[in-house]
């Protein structure tokens, strides 16, 4: 998602009735964004306690870096 320059990521959780939606600097990749509002809903069941939870995401190569057992993915996020 890219709007004026900016990329943007978004989440939400119907079970928590909250959504949230960043605006991330010009320079971050859709990858990056992708992987970074992972984390954060990762962030987000931690917080909330839950014991079970499942994201929704339509990126596969993010999906991939993560299941992949190498740490020799050059993207932050996914370390």
């Amino acid at each position: 998602m890219e709007e004026q320059g900016y990329a943007e990521a978004a989440t939400y959780s119907p079970e928590l009735g909250v959504s949230f939606r960043y605006r991330l600097t010009s320079e971050t990749t859709v990858f990056t964004a992708e992987a970074w509002m992972i984390l954060q809903s990762l962030i987000l069941i931690q917080d909330t306690d839950y014991s079970k939870a499942v994201i929704f995401s339509d990126s596969k190569s993010v999906l991939k870096s993560i299941d992949f057992n190498r740490l020799i993915n050059s993207n932050y996020i996914i370390h």
